[in-house]
C-alpha cells in the first residue's frame, strides 16, 4: 500500500508539476498576447498620431511653399505689366521726339532754302529772280490790266480793286515781294 500510495503521490506530484507547467505557459502566452496586443496598439496609435503631424506638418510647408510660388508669379507679372507700360510709353516718347526732330530739321533745310522764287517763275529763270532789282516805274497801262512788274521777279497778277487803289495813290511804291505775302 506505501508503495502504491508513494507511486501514486508521485504521479500525481508529477501530473500537478506539469499541469502547473501547462497552465503556466498557457498563461504567459496569453499574458504576452495581451502585452503585444497593448504595445501593438499604443504603436499604431503613436505611429498614426506622427503620421497626422507629417501630414500636417507637410500641408503646412506645402501651403507655404504654394504660397510664394504664386506670389512670386504674381509680382513677376505685375513687373512684367508695369515694364510693357513703361517701354510703350517711352516708345511713344521717342516717337514724338523723333517727329519733333524730322519736323525741325525739315524747318531748317526750308530756312536754307528760303528765300524761295516765286514759283510762278520759269525754273531757268530762278536766280535772276532771286536777285535784286529795282522796281520798275508803275505803268498804268499795265496797272489797268491788273498786272505789276516785280522787275527780276516777274509780273504779277493782281485784283481790280488793288488796282484802282494803287491808281488813285501815286505816292504807293510797289516793292518785289514772295508770292503768298
Amino acid at each position: 500500500f506505501s508503495v502504491c500510495s508513494h507511486r501514486r503521490k508521485q504521479e500525481h506530484e508529477l501530473f500537478i508539476s506539469q499541469f502547473s507547467k501547462s497552465l503556466c505557459s498557457e498563461i504567459t502566452k496569453e499574458v504576452l498576447k495581451e502585452c503585444i496586443k497593448d504595445t501593438a496598439a499604443s504603436e499604431m496609435q503613436h505611429a498614426l498620431e506622427d503620421k497626422a503631424a507629417c501630414i500636417a506638418r507637410c500641408s503646412e510647408e506645402e501651403c507655404n511653399r504654394l504660397m510664394e510660388e504664386t506670389l512670386e508669379n504674381a509680382i513677376f507679372q505685375l513687373a512684367k505689366d508695369t515694364l510693357e507700360v513703361e517701354v510703350l510709353r517711352f516708345r511713344k516718347f521717342v516717337k514724338r521726339w523723333r517727329d519733333v526732330v524730322a519736323v525741325r530739321r525739315q524747318l531748317k533745310r526750308q530756312m536754307r532754302a528760303f528765300p524761295a522764287g516765286p514759283c510762278c517763275v520759269d525754273p531757268r529763270f530762278k536766280l535772276k529772280a532771286l536777285a535784286p532789282s529795282a522796281p520798275s516805274p508803275l505803268r498804268p497801262d499795265l496797272l489797268a490790266q491788273g498786272v505789276v512788274n516785280l522787275g527780276n521777279a516777274g509780273n504779277v497778277a493782281v485784283s481790280c480793286t488793288r488796282c484802282l487803289h494803287v491808281l488813285a495813290s501815286p505816292h504807293i511804291l510797289l516793292l518785289p515781294c514772295p508770292v503768298g505775302a
